[in-house]
């Protein structure tokens, strides 16, 4: 699912980083953190349809695999502390 989701990216999408997180105390539960420039290149793309027939595979994948649908969570940085 990761290798579908990196495939689905598409270029100038305003991500920076993301993560794939796994539950230490229930490997059963994962977390995705996806950071990107800003909100509004975020939003866009969340509607960027070159990226919607990769995301297909993709739910189909989680579908197979997760009980239940994704729940989302919009975060905004309030602070960031970088090691030294």
């Amino acid at each position: 699912m990761i290798d579908q989701l990196r495939a689905a990216e598409q270029p100038g999408s305003g991500l920076v980083r993301s993560f794939a997180l796994r539950d230490q105390k229930d490997p059963s539960r994962v977390s995705f953190l996806a950071v990107f420039e800003s909100e509004e290149a975020a939003r866009a793309r969340e509607s960027d349809e070159r990226r919607q027939a990769g995301l297909d595979q993709v739910r189909a994948t989680m579908a197979e695999t997760f009980d239940g649908a994704p729940e989302f969570t919009d975060f905004e940085v309030v602070a960031e502390t970088l090691g030294t």
